[in-house]
């Protein structure tokens, strides 16, 4: 008779998304900032190709992983239109 063998469960595929990251508030060195950095202002305090994603709370970044700091702003990438405006 079979032998039963139990399904393996399915693992999840490695994320390509980056950690949300607090690396300054108001410039300084590490400005402009990153993707899944923060805390942005403005859409200029981030690097090329990249906006100031505005949350309210721990709302989710696009491309990025976890909640990060409450409030905070995080750089992300220009696929999504929920960023503030400027």
């Amino acid at each position: 008779s079979p032998t039963y063998q139990p399904s393996k469960s399915p693992t999840k595929a490695p994320s390509s998304d980056l950690p949300l990251v607090i690396m300054g508030d108001n410039g300084g060195d590490n400005f402009p900032l990153g993707r899944c950095e923060g805390d942005c202002d403005s859409h200029d305090q981030c690097q090329s190709g990249l906006l100031c994603y505005q949350r309210g709370g721990t709302e989710s970044v696009p491309g990025c992983d976890g909640t990060g700091v409450s409030g905070k702003d995080y750089c992300a990438e220009k696929n999504n239109n929920l960023f503030i405006s400027g």
